[in-house]
């Protein structure tokens, strides 16, 4: 049982501490949003387990998503390591992972601060308001709006890091089913291409046939004869005609050089 000075202390600080709580709707709304974003949805499991394979499938397990492959569970947890681990082995995957853990560490990291700010900077705003303390009220003031900005901030971090994880997971896929192409159509193997030397022309050998020589002088091939000059045909004498005086006879030609 307490003795009477120890009640003089105590009841004072619960009748203050009540009335801080109780001074501003403002103070318990935002109590009530912080407590339910850090309260785990325990308990939401996927129903539907995928089968085995070498891709990555997402499921709920006890309100964290976990990221199933190759029959092995790999919880993203509060920070994001199980999607790192998930991806090993992709390069390009594994960038996207490692982003999607720092933003989400930086994210929950000014979130947290961000609430703890919030929350000691609406208490001392209410406290100062009600004793009349200019310096903490103002103190209250900047505190909060410092830790509603962190938060805010946090949350925008958080969203922006939600791409980089299918996108993690959408490239190890793509990498997988690639593969698995490859395996039952392979490409053709092409031979490169190889530019082939330039050769000078080759020297042309001397010709084994002989050339012609000069032409050698053969016997004279005799002229043909010009032809003589026709003699002229004996005249042939007409028929006589019944009544008529047959005519003296021509007298032949003399030769030449003799007289007449």
């Amino acid at each position: 049982m307490l003795s009477a000075p120890s009640e003089q202390y105590i009841l004072p600080v619960e009748s203050a501490c009540t009335r801080m709580f109780r001074a501003h709707p403002g103070f318990q709304a935002v109590a009530l949003a912080s407590a339910l974003t850090v309260i785990p949805t325990g308990g939401c499991t996927s129903s539907y387990q995928p089968a085995p394979g070498p891709r990555i499938a997402t499921v709920m397990d006890d309100g964290e998503l976990t990221l199933v492959r190759d029959g092995r569970s790999f919880s993203a947890g509060f920070f994001g390591g199980g999607v790192v681990d998930a991806v090993e082995g992709n390069s390009a995957a594994l960038e996207h992972a490692h982003t999607y853990r720092q933003y989400t560490i930086t994210g929950w990291s000014l979130y947290l601060a961000g609430l703890g700010l919030g929350l000691t900077g609406i208490g001392l705003w209410q406290a100062g308001d009600r004793n009349g303390d200019l310096q903490q009220e103002q103190t209250g003031e900047a505190l909060a709006l410092g830790g509603v900005a962190a938060l805010i901030t946090g949350v925008g971090f958080l969203v922006g890091a939600q791409p980089h994880l299918w996108d993690a997971i959408n490239l190890y896929n793509d990498e997988v089913d690639r593969r698995a192409r490859l395996s039952y159509w392979p490409n053709p193997t092409v031979p490169p291409y190889v530019v082939p030397p330039v050769l000078a022309p080759p020297a042309l050998a001397p010709s084994s046939v002989p050339q012609p020589g000069p032409a050698v002088p053969g016997p004279a091939v005799p002229s043909p004869a010009a032809p003589s000059p026709a003699a002229p045909s004996p005249a042939v004498p007409s028929p006589a005609v019944p009544g008529s005086t047959p005519s003296a006879p021509t007298p032949a030609p003399s030769p030449p050089g003799t007289g007449s």
